[in-house]
């Protein structure tokens, strides 16, 4: 459990790094063009979490993280698994469409 949580904050952490580049250096909006033309949709499940004001889903089975998008949409979603409907901005940001909760 301990090691799982450490996990978390390490990737946290990264995708940080990861997605500050763009947002301080304003090219967010340029590259937002480009990228819709390789739309990357995707289903995955997985655990979601927290980290201050950043929200991630750990992939089950495959230890992957990815930062979501649209907090006020999965912030309900805390702590529980689920299936997110969603594409890809980054190889690890995923923008959140809908949320299913697994039962």
């Amino acid at each position: 459990m301990r090691r799982d949580r450490e996990y978390i904050g390490l990737a946290s952490i990264l995708l940080q790094l990861v997605a500050a580049p763009t947002a301080l250096s304003g090219l967010g909006s340029q590259t937002d063009g480009l990228l819709t033309g390789c739309v990357s949709r995707k289903v995955v499940v997985g655990k979601i979490t927290q980290s201050h004001d950043w929200f991630f889903l750990v992939e089950e089975g495959r230890r992957e993280a990815y930062m979501l998008t649209s907090g006020r949409l999965v912030q309900a979603f805390v702590g529980k698994k689920v299936r997110v409907f969603g594409t890809f901005e980054s190889p690890h940001v995923l923008a959140v469409e809908r949320l299913q909760e697994i039962l």
